[in-house]
């Protein structure tokens, strides 16, 4: 991806954040979310840093093991030296999102594996000691009205079990 595309991708997002949030009247710190330029690398968090950015959001998507465990956490210290050299500063984490990662998965085998998955996560998280964990339950659209309840149960479980991981 071209640094031109990168920073259209990112302007394009960063003017639909401000008019939709009202930050123009704001005095606050802008940050951007790494899902927008790929991977981190000194060069795009660099970009990022010239463009008047001081906060990001790490996307776990980038540290899914593909990879032996520690490999990935080898691209996990690199990635903060990384972000850490461009004077950026971690603000919040998005943790992978999709139906098989999903902790309101009724089926109670499916979802324990999810569970122990994000706490895994979690754990490598807590690398770029962010501020916030965002989490995604219910990938599928829930559109059954009978198993959303329980769907809700579940993930409220699930989540109360995270957040002892996230502390």
């Amino acid at each position: 991806m071209s640094n031109i595309s990168i920073m259209n991708r990112f302007f394009t997002f960063l003017a639909a954040v401000l008019l939709s949030t009202g930050v123009f009247a704001q005095k606050g710190k802008v940050g951007t979310s790494v899902s927008l330029v790929g991977q981190i690398t000194p060069e795009t968090m660099a970009e990022i840093k010239a463009a008047g950015i001081d906060y990001i959001e790490v996307t776990m998507n980038n540290f899914v093991r593909k990879q032996p465990e520690n490999e990935v956490y080898i691209k996990a210290y690199q990635a903060l030296k990384d972000i850490r050299e461009a004077g950026l500063k971690v603000w919040s984490v998005h943790l992978p999102y999709s139906s098989t990662w999903d902790v309101s998965i009724i089926d109670p085998k499916k979802r324990e594996a999810a569970v122990v998955f994000f706490e895994e996560m979690i754990r490598l998280a807590g690398i770029f000691e962010p501020q916030r964990l965002v989490l995604h339950p219910g990938a599928d659209n829930i559109k059954n009205a009978n198993t959303r309840a329980e769907r809700l149960r579940c993930a409220r479980n699930s989540i109360g079990r995270l957040a002892l991981t996230a502390k």
